[in-house]
């Protein structure tokens, strides 16, 4: 994998004329970042795996700059993959056993092992995914592929539309299944900002969006006594012994109190000492491994994506965007390569639309050329 990447690399500095971008600009500080911080960490081994999953996810962001045909063919891609992620979810709520033992054929024996102890200890369901997070997060995606990519075609049929609503109303159900609180709250979050922004905001929308969360609401209220499933995940958002976050405020409390500093933090990967699986808040977790300075050009990326996805008027990338930077405050989206991808597939924008300023020179004359 490492020789056919340094090869692809080779090839697209000799073999092809590359447009650069702000955009990318931002995420090779953010590559160098989690490169530099490999040279102090305690925690190597995890530390060099992030940092070559960022070179890579930054070559990733550069070719699809370069191509809208690829970036057309893979949102066409996730959004399949997406439909079989929430097949995989029904069927294990469904058939139960006998999906189990499909699955315990098809994954690897530690996903496996992942995969029945959600389903044993917390109830939840992954289906082909094996892991809750990931399960939930597509089935958020897809909500929002029917919700708002322009890609998919707009059905002119009546029976397309109910169709497509009520696999909209399923996705919602699946991520009930997954028992991801904070991917349903961040799902929530987001469909309103990229519904305002999509809409702009009016007088006619307040009310369209307030009825639609009155009516949520009711409809939750109800399936809260009528429907196991829906009782059983909104029993998690009650605090747990005085503490909602199950055990995340206690992760968060261990990371201030082993910080040593402040300003280049302890290094890539140094987290995963404090909590084996990182700290549950994207945030956190980049103060803890690249400090104050490392931490604010990450922001700055997200907040620079943000801005070009809400100037270009683009629901969709408003959408995943800000669902992975609200689940980012429980979650570990961006540690995640499936995560972090998707994110990558809709932040990116053509490179020959964004130059701007003091690039544009030096992107005309390698176009020149």
């Amino acid at each position: 994998l490492y020789i056919a990447f340094a090869l692809f690399v080779v090839w697209l500095i000799v073999g092809s004329k590359i447009c650069l971008s702000v955009q990318m600009l931002w995420m090779g500080l953010v590559t160098l970042v989690s490169v530099i911080g490999t040279l102090y960490t305690n925690n190597p081994e995890k530390g060099n795996r992030e940092a070559i999953l960022t070179a890579v996810t930054f070559v990733f962001l550069v070719v699809l700059a370069q191509d809208n045909i690829l970036l057309y063919k893979l949102k066409k891609i996730l959004y399949y993959f997406s439909l079989i992620v929430l097949t995989g979810i029904i069927l294990q709520f469904l058939l139960g056993d006998t999906m189990n033992a499909f699955l315990r054929s098809l994954l690897r024996a530690d996903s496996y092992e992942h995969l029945i102890w959600s389903y044993n200890v917390d109830k939840a369901y992954a289906g082909f995914s094996a892991y809750t997070a990931d399960a939930a997060y597509f089935c958020a995606t897809l909500f929002g592929f029917l919700m708002f990519e322009k890609t998919l075609p707009k059905e002119s049929a009546v029976w397309k539309k109910v169709l497509r609503f009520a696999v909209m109303i399923l996705s919602v159900f699946c991520i009930f299944l997954t028992s991801k609180r904070g991917v349903a709250v961040a799902l929530m979050v987001a469909l309103i900002i990229a519904y305002v922004v999509w809409k702009k905001l009016s007088l006619k929308n307040v009310i369209q969006i307030t009825l639609i969360v009155i009516l949520c609401g009711v409809a939750l209220f109800v399936l809260y006594n009528q429907s196991e499933v829906v009782h059983a995940f909104l029993q998690r958002f009650a605090p747990t012994d005085g503490d909602i976050t199950t055990g995340r405020s206690d992760i968060w409390r261990s990371a201030v109190d082993t910080l040593r500093d402040e300003i280049f933090g302890m290094g890539t990967g140094s987290a995963y000492l404090v909590y084996d699986t990182g700290l549950h808040n994207i945030y956190l977790q980049l103060f803890y491994d690249h400090g104050i300075i490392g931490a604010g050009i990450y922001i700055v990326f997200f907040l620079y994506n943000l801005m070009l996805a809400i100037n270009r008027k683009e629901p969709m990338q408003i959408y995943i965007q800000v669902l992975m930077l609200v689940y980012g405050i429980s979650g570990n989206p961006i540690y995640s390569n499936s995560f972090f991808i998707v994110y990558v597939i809709f932040s990116v924008v053509s490179a020959k639309k964004t130059n701007t300023g003091y690039l544009r020179p030096f992107v005309n004359e390698v176009a020149k050329h």
